[in-house]
């Protein structure tokens, strides 16, 4: 059940993090809301729960690659997966 669970969280993440939008690029503030409420939406779920999961997905894809892979193996829990993608918040600024 967990390898199960890791792998459906690492292929939404990979799938979320398709429509990441560059938060650090002002001129690109209709994109990222545009993108945000596509992915909420799809999900049934708020713009801010959209939002979070789009910068955790690129954290976890572009900036913990081999973390990433090892969740998409199964080999992490999901519950260990979030709480190093918490931790990694803030650390990795800049991430592209």
């Amino acid at each position: 059940m967990q390898r199960a669970a890791s792998r459906d969280r690492a292929a939404l993440l990979a799938q979320a993090s398709a429509f990441w939008v560059d938060r650090d690029d002002d001129g690109l503030a209709d994109d990222r809301a545009e993108s945000d409420l596509a992915v909420a939406i799809a999900l049934r779920t708020t713009t801010s729960r959209a939002t979070r999961l789009l910068q955790d997905a690129h954290l976890a894809v572009d900036g913990l690659p081999a973390t990433f892979a090892r969740l998409s193996q199964g080999d992490i829990p999901t519950e260990w997966f979030d709480r190093i993608i918490r931790n990694a918040r803030g650390r990795c600024q800049g991430v592209e």
